[in-house]
């Protein structure tokens, strides 16, 4: 996780770090591969493969997420993004730690909308990135 750490900007903090997995609806529920980190901080979400190769991180800035919601993915507890690009993101999450991942989520999304501390560059073309790279998986 040291690759994400060292991508924080002035006043950003950690909130947590989750391992999660991404689903899509096709002909039923997909789950992509390889499982995604996710490093919650006041100000985005950090994301990048959990693979032995190194890919840099895309981040999803608290100004992208339109709601986050609680829901289920056939019988399991999820997290659904929906982003400002249009798209919505299904996140599994180990039980238990859902919830906290959820109340990082809600914790970023509050305060900074309106902090001039940070803005976001060009955070449409890393998340448009990631939603390529889920997709070709």
């Amino acid at each position: 996780m040291q690759v994400a750490i060292h991508n924080l900007v002035e006043g950003e903090r950690e909130l947590g770090s989750y391992q999660v997995t991404v689903v899509r609806k096709q002909d039923g529920w997909l789950k992509t591969s390889p499982p995604l980190i996710v490093l919650a901080t006041n100000y985005r979400l950090i994301v990048w493969p959990d693979t032995l190769t190194p890919y840099p991180p895309a981040s999803i800035p608290c100004t992208f997420i339109v709601e986050a919601l609680e829901g289920y993915v056939d019988d399991q507890r999820a997290l659904m993004l929906h982003l400002k690009t249009g798209h919505l993101m299904y996140l599994l999450v180990d039980q238990g730690r859902d919830r906290r991942l959820m109340r990082d989520i809600q914790l970023m999304v509050r305060p900074p909308r309106s902090s001039r501390l940070y803005r976001p560059a060009l955070a449409r073309q890393e998340i448009l990135r990631l939603v390529e790279f889920l997709e070709s998986q």
